[in-house]
């Protein structure tokens, strides 16, 4: 089964309990330009491959996925949506802004705590404006996980 998400793609099969064919798939998909990280799960037979949608082609991406697993993969998730200058709806996250909204996420509610033990209400004020803005931003990208 593959799931299709704005900027990865998860691929499930029991083929890919085999070692040696998920790192052949993963070799494969590291010679695609765009390719980010790909995390394997020998357990459930799934890798996690995560794109820049501005530079790796979906279709491309899958195409490697059938040659190197066999036959057609049934697929789910966001159908090809494009916007009239060719670029995605969605804007692409990285592997790192998406850390990096986390770690802000907890950086900004530790330094509004630390300014209401302080007495800075400014300070817990300014980190409590940080920390909406990052789970906004978390929100908007989890919102079809989160509201399912």
């Amino acid at each position: 089964m593959i799931r299709l998400m704005e900027g990865r793609i998860r691929v499930r099969d029991g083929k890919l309990k085999d070692r040696r064919i998920a790192g052949e798939l993963e070799k494969e998909l590291h010679a695609v330009g765009g390719i980010g990280e790909i995390r394997y799960n020998r357990r459930t037979g799934s890798l996690l491959i995560f794109f820049d949608t501005a530079v790796a082609d979906r279709k491309s991406i899958l195409r490697h996925i059938e040659e190197t697993v066999g036959g057609s993969l049934p697929a789910g998730g966001l159908p090809n949506r494009k916007r009239a200058d060719g670029g995605t709806l969605l804007p692409h996250f990285s592997v790192i802004s998406r850390r990096a909204c986390n770690g802000g996420m907890a950086a900004s509610l530790a330094v509004s705590l630390l300014g209401v033990a302080a007495g800075g209400a400014k300070l817990h004020a300014a980190a409590g404006i940080v920390f909406i803005a990052l789970l906004g931003a978390h929100m908007y990208r989890h919102n079809k996980t989160l509201f399912a």
